[in-house]
This record gives C-alpha cells, sequence and structure tokens, in this order.
C-alpha cells in the first residue's frame, strides 16, 4: 500500500504541475519556492514566505528583473498572488512561442 500511496502522490504533483505551470519545492514548513515551467533558468524561482495567514514574495535576482518588476507592480495593485503567477506565466509563454 505505501507503494500505491506513493506512486498516486508523485501522480497527483506532475498532474498540478502541468495544470499549474509551475514546480513547488518546500525547503522548510514556510517557504515555498516556484519554478515556472516556462522559466528561462532553474535560477527563476519565485519564493513565498508564510506570515500568518497571509504569503510574503521574498526578493531575490529574479524577482529584481525589469520584467519582474512589472509584474510584482502588478501584485501590489490587485493583492492576487494566482492572478500574478498567471501574468508572468503569460509572459514566460509568449516569449518562448514568437516565431521570429
Amino acid at each position: 500500500y505505501l507503494k500505491l500511496f506513493v506512486y498516486k502522490q508523485w501522480y497527483q504533483r506532475r498532474v498540478a504541475i502541468t495544470a499549474g505551470g509551475y514546480s513547488i519545492k518546500c525547503p522548510d514548513d514556510h517557504q515555498y519556492s516556484l519554478l515556472s515551467n516556462f522559466a528561462e533558468s532553474s535560477n527563476h524561482t519565485i519564493v513565498f514566505v508564510k506570515e500568518g495567514k497571509s504569503f510574503q514574495l521574498l526578493e531575490n535576482d529574479y524577482t529584481k528583473t525589469i520584467e519582474m518588476q512589472c509584474h510584482l507592480s502588478k501584485l501590489s495593485q490587485h493583492q492576487s498572488i494566482p492572478l500574478f503567477l498567471a501574468d508572468v506565466t503569460s509572459d514566460l509563454f509568449h516569449r518562448q512561442t514568437i516565431i521570429t
């Protein structure tokens, strides 16, 4: 039963990554590191820390880029992590699929 449970858990995680567009790592109980399926580099992570009932974005080299600053202004304006992640995903998708 343990093997079946582990497999189902792995499978559900793969489905969530595919459907949501982000792989999620949890280095500890309060930190969540997200990497878009369309990221240009494995260093392009978006890290959130859970503080009480809310999440705060941790600043890193990727979030300091000009491209991310535009997305972050929308996060501040709308206070919606799903909207922010959708905006980032859309931008990364379009960068990879533009035909030149």
